[in-house]
């Protein structure tokens, strides 16, 4: 666990340093910033990975358990440790909760922003604290359930873990690599949803690589002259 704690210790330097790129997570695929709550995974995750993996491994060796077999696995959790996880379960998501109210009341002030008066530094200061109390619960969950567990059942959970954070981030950026589109003439790279329906570029609007203020302006020009490049697809590699 040494790890993970040495990550939310460099994570919580940087949210110091600046909150919303942290909270924003701008390396994030699309759909990993879709399941983020503050900043991260939703700490109650974990209890649901604990949840699928054992049912997973309780009917593959369902046979060997009905003879009595012990497997030892996450699919042979003792009635006392899947009591300790609902437990924790419940108490995790009232301090989910707690910090989501907290979360919310931060967004409620938006109208603070607006002013002279504003005072910008102690409105991220309060931002910080939220992610830094979700980035704890997230690290007190994960050490609490492995402690519930067996070496054994502790590997395999944190093995499941990675795969579940591996196989989003893998799913995310096949999903935005199948949006994205190449003008052949400009070589510029856009995205599905920033086309028109008529499979133009949007008039001064380009997500390309490489000098933006220079492609803008060149995309501004082909349309003012009714020769907007068609949309293509890239090309897979």
């Amino acid at each position: 666990m040494s790890h993970y704690a040495e990550y939310y210790l460099v994570k919580s330097l940087a949210t110091e340093r600046d909150a919303l790129s942290i909270f924003s997570a701008p390396w994030a695929t699309s759909l990993e910033r879709s399941l983020h709550w503050v900043a991260g995974w939703r700490p109650t995750t974990a209890f649901h990975l604990v949840y699928t993996e054992s049912s997973i491994r309780f009917e593959s060796h369902l046979a060997e358990i009905l003879r009595g077999l012990s497997t030892g696995d996450l699919g042979d959790l003792s009635p006392s440790q899947f009591r300790r996880v609902s437990e924790l379960q419940c108490e995790t998501v009232e301090e989910e909760n707690a910090i989501t109210e907290e979360l919310s009341e931060w967004q409620d002030g938006a109208s603070e922003l607006i002013g002279e008066s504003a005072d910008m530094e102690e409105k991220i200061g309060r931002l910080v604290s939220v992610i830094k109390k979700a980035d704890d619960l997230r690290l007190r969950t994960v050490q609490r359930v492995l402690e519930l567990l067996t070496s054994h059942q502790a590997v395999e959970f944190l093995i499941a873990a990675a795969e579940l954070q591996f196989g989003i981030r893998s799913w995310g950026k096949n999903n935005q690599d199948r949006l994205r589109f190449k003008c052949p003439r400009m070589g510029v790279m856009q995205h599905a949803c920033m086309a028109t329906p008529g499979g133009l570029f949007p008039n001064g609007t380009c997500l390309g690589e490489g000098n933006f203020g220079e492609v803008t302006k060149a995309l501004m020009t082909k349309w003012t002259n009714g020769d907007a490049c068609r949309r293509k697809r890239e090309p897979r590699g």
